[in-house]
Order: C-alpha cells, then structure tokens, then sequence
C-alpha cells in the first residue's frame, strides 16, 4: 500500500534526524549514543572494514579511537523507497578527520562519500539498519594509507596492553 504523502514526509523527516543524530555522536565521540541509533543487527560496511551487530560496534567505537577530531558534513539525502516499517536513502558524507601525532591539515584530509543507508522502524523509534559507505573523492591512496595507520594503531594498542 502506497504512503500518502504526509506519511511518507514524516518518516523521511525521522530517518533524516537519525542521519544526523549518528554523525552529531560520531563527532562529539558519543559511541554509546551512536550505537543505540542502531538496530541490534545494524552493519557498518566501507572500503576500510565491516561490523556487524550494534553490541559490536559499540564496543568498536569505544575502543581506542582517541587522539581523533572529526567532523561529518551529510548533505544530498534523497529517499528512494519509503515504506510503513522501512526506508532506504542516499546521500553525501563530507569527512574532515585530524589525528593527534600526523601532521595533515585536516581540509587536505577531505573525503566525500557516498552513502547508502536503510532504516527501520522499531519499538524505540526509526533505526539505523545499515550504512553502506564508498569513497568517491579523497586524497590519493587514503584508504591504504588509513589501513596501514589502524594496523600500527592497534599494534601500538596491544604492545601497550602486553604484560611486562
């Protein structure tokens, strides 16, 4: 049954303050925040690494991120199926990200991409149910070199952790 339009604006507006809520969390290192705008088999997918269930993507927000400034810039949210108990959006991320110990001036550092985000709603409200992310402007070789940064991170991390 097809959505009147009051209906459907109304979920739009819902699945977009979600959108927003997430990144706002991200931004201000809410993890917990964050994670419970998911639902509980949420996945995060992107070139760099996939999660899947919200438990473990809480416990991977809360791990380790410090040192990070971020700021997630979301425009260009266009609703292409809207549905009673589910929709599904595309839109733009702008991310500017600093980390303390590299010297990169963080507008060098801007990425663009593009996403791809299904909700649905729960008994708590609109959900994020997954989000699909993929590079489509960066500086050259980001995600190598961002996998190479996470690798020596979580090295550093474990070394620091070892028993003496």
């Amino acid at each position: 049954m097809a959505l009147d339009i009051h209906a459907r604006m109304l979920i739009e507006q819902q699945c977009t303050a979600v959108c927003y809520r997430a990144m706002y969390c991200l931004d201000t290192r809410k993890a917990d925040a964050f994670a419970d705008l998911l639902t509980e088999d949420a996945e995060l997918i992107s070139e760099l690494a996939s999660h899947r269930g919200r438990e473990n993507i809480r416990a991977w927000l809360g791990a380790g991120r410090g040192g990070n400034v971020s700021r997630h810039i979301i425009t260009n949210l266009h609703f292409v199926d809207v549905e009673e108990d589910e929709a599904y959006a595309i839109g733009l991320n702008t991310s500017l990200l600093s980390t303390v110990g590299y010297d990169e001036p963080v507008f060098m550092n801007a990425k663009v991409f593009e996403l791809h985000d299904r909700y649905r709603r729960t008994d708590a409200g609109w959900r994020l149910r997954s989000r699909h992310s993929t590079l489509i402007y960066g500086p050259n070789d980001w995600i190598n070199w961002t996998k190479e940064r996470m690798a020596a991170g979580r090295a550093h991390s474990q070394a620091s952790q070892a028993p003496a």
